[in-house]
């Protein structure tokens, strides 16, 4: 849905293939787009970003959702604050620094986050990813918590002509 108002953008504004860059779930609406739309893609970068979420980041933002729906908005930034770090203690501080700013970076009305959640948590490209006509670049890192380094090499390996950069 959100590709195709890309499409249609693209189009409008530009008229022709472009340079598509997209990250984390921007990535889910660029490979969408690119795979609807492979004639309006000249080169594609994902950027922590892979053909679905990894069960653990799924989950994770399935508590954040149910969390917000319940009006804990503290304790749903809490949810998703161990998966944004690369050790033990960077999880427990962005746990800490993620309830700490949940009610303030909580949307006031949370319906488009989780709309955009119940999306995410759905989407999986990887039997329409050979569609993918751009040289592409997928870059990720080895600790995302989020993706996975599999997911990240599944999803460069199902595109035709792209590139996996692991850091």
């Amino acid at each position: 849905y959100l590709a195709g108002h890309y499409a249609d953008a693209i189009e409008r504004g530009f008229g022709g293939p472009l340079l598509v860059q997209g990250e984390s779930t921007g990535g889910s609406i660029a490979q969408q787009l690119a795979i609807d739309r492979p004639d309006l893609v000249r080169r594609l970068v994902l950027a922590d970003s892979a053909c679905r979420l990894s069960e653990r980041g799924r989950l994770a933002q399935q508590t954040q959702a149910r969390l917000i729906g319940a009006g804990r908005p503290r304790r749903a930034y809490a949810a998703v604050g161990p998966l944004l770090a690369a050790s033990t203690l960077g999880a427990h501080a962005m746990t800490v620094l993620m309830w700490l700013l949940g009610a303030s970076i909580a949307p006031r009305d949370p319906s488009d986050l989780l709309i955009t959640i119940v999306a995410e948590d759905a989407f999986d490209s990887s039997a329409e990813l050979h569609r993918i006509t751009a040289p592409t670049l997928v870059i990720g890192g080895k600790r995302d918590a989020f993706y996975s380094p599999d997911l990240f090499r599944e999803t460069a390996n199902r595109i035709p002509d792209a590139r996996l950069r692991l850091y």
